[in-house]
């Protein structure tokens, strides 16, 4: 296997790792906002999306991407960005879905899938593209 692409899979699976600690605490929090809190759909989404993203960021700009130097604003403001689109689209697609799927939980965990996937390209092209030569 070629160097470049072990060591995309092996940043692939490291953001994923990630990933379900995002998942793991987007999910709980959203639970308790939604079942202890009995906060509005949209304003837990909001809220437990915002702590996973945190994490996210942490975990992936050093040991994901292992980003070098100091962070700065504009990567920052891509992280964020990404991020706002990201929350955006798992809000519209979880308001959506609970329509259909009518397992709040299970709506949510569809969303988490897509917006995982969305969010590791959006990162590596957008954000932490520099860390590594590209394939």
């Amino acid at each position: 296997m070629n160097t470049n692409i072990k060591k995309e899979f092996y940043r692939l699976l490291k953001f994923n790792i990630i990933g379900l600690m995002n998942t793991a605490i987007d999910f709980l929090v959203f639970s308790i906002l939604t079942g202890l809190f009995i906060l509005p759909l949209i304003l837990a989404q909001v809220l437990s999306y915002s702590c996973g993203i945190i994490n996210s960021y942490v975990w992936n700009r050093y040991w994901t991407f292992k980003a070098k130097g100091k962070r700065n604003t504009k990567e920052f403001t891509k992280f964020f960005a990404i991020n706002l689109v990201m929350l955006i689209i798992s809000t519209v697609m979880i308001y959506h879905l609970v329509e259909v799927v009518t397992n709040v939980y299970v709506a949510k965990l569809l969303v988490i899938t897509v917006v995982m996937i969305l969010n590791f390209f959006a990162q590596r092209i957008i954000i932490f593209n520099e860390t590594e030569p590209k394939i």
